[in-house]
């Protein structure tokens, strides 16, 4: 199954050497989730929801590219957001408008 995994991993593009380079490079500045605005905890698994991921804000299957540009997001944020465009100036989502 582990095998499976990698094959997919490949076929999306995300073993691409230039690609892993940028995401390392995006996990470097720490910085919080460009859609909820909050911290993420660089230290957690991969596989957690709140994780670190690389998010495409052109999303691919809408035809963003491998290397177009991405922002860190949680990993539950990302998922959530599937291949909705989201601007990057959009406010975060709250209970009440102020």
């Amino acid at each position: 199954m582990k095998h499976e995994a990698k094959e997919d991993r490949t076929m999306r593009g995300l073993d691409d050497k230039t690609y892993r380079k940028r995401t390392s490079a995006l996990k470097a500045l720490k910085q919080d989730c460009w859609l909820c605005r909050k911290p993420i905890d660089y230290t957690l698994p991969w596989r957690h929801r709140l994780a670190f991921t690389a998010d495409h804000v052109q999303p691919r299957s809408k035809g963003g590219h491998l290397y177009g540009e991405i922002r860190a997001a949680h990993r539950s944020c990302n998922s959530s957001r599937s291949n909705r465009v989201t601007t990057i100036d959009q406010p975060p989502k709250t209970a009440l408008n102020w």
